[in-house]
């Protein structure tokens, strides 16, 4: 089965279109702060009218979504790009949030996801993180460093932080 790629210059009018509602800037290689794209990539950055924390779609040969210490890498293909777009309407709309944990002080990220605001609320953290929590050496940490669970959503009047306690 061919794969159907996905061009960055396609999708950028129906980004632009999707986020006609937000305050947004397109960079490009020429501005010094985005001197990582390539020749032909761009950056959507999406303002926040709640807070400082900003949205950043990069349009490559691969498109990534950062938001908080959360970011994702999406193939271009039809399936991964509708993914990515429905991460960005869950985010925008406040439905889903960057779910970040950290051990040790100073904090050190561990890994990031996107959660909706019901699971935020209700499902347990070891089943969140359980991506993180295989990795012995990240358990290790957070039994002898304790940590930060941070959800960070789009409007901050629904952020969260929870401490993990050192064990003993």
């Amino acid at each position: 089965m061919e794969e159907d790629f996905i061009d960055a210059c396609d999708v950028l009018q129906e980004l632009c279109g999707l986020l006609s509602g937000y305050r947004y800037e397109l960079h490009y290689h020429d501005n010094s702060e985005y001197e990582y794209l390539n020749e032909t990539g761009v950056c959507i950055t999406i303002f926040n009218p709640y807070s400082e924390n900003k949205m950043y779609i990069d349009l490559e040969e691969e498109f990534t979504l950062s938001y908080g210490a959360y970011h994702e890498h999406y193939y271009p293909n039809s399936t991964d790009y509708k993914e990515m777009v429905q991460t960005i309407k869950g985010i925008l709309d406040n439905e889903l949030c960057s779910a970040t944990m950290y051990s040790g002080e100073p904090l050190k990220w561990l890994g990031s996801t996107t959660i909706t605001k019901a699971e935020s609320r209700e499902r347990p953290i070891k089943d969140v993180f359980s991506f993180i929590l295989k990795i012995k050496e990240f358990k290790i940490r957070l039994n002898t460093d304790g940590g930060e669970i941070y959800y960070n959503f789009w409007n901050p009047s629904d952020d969260r932080v929870i401490k993990i306690a050192k064990k003993a």
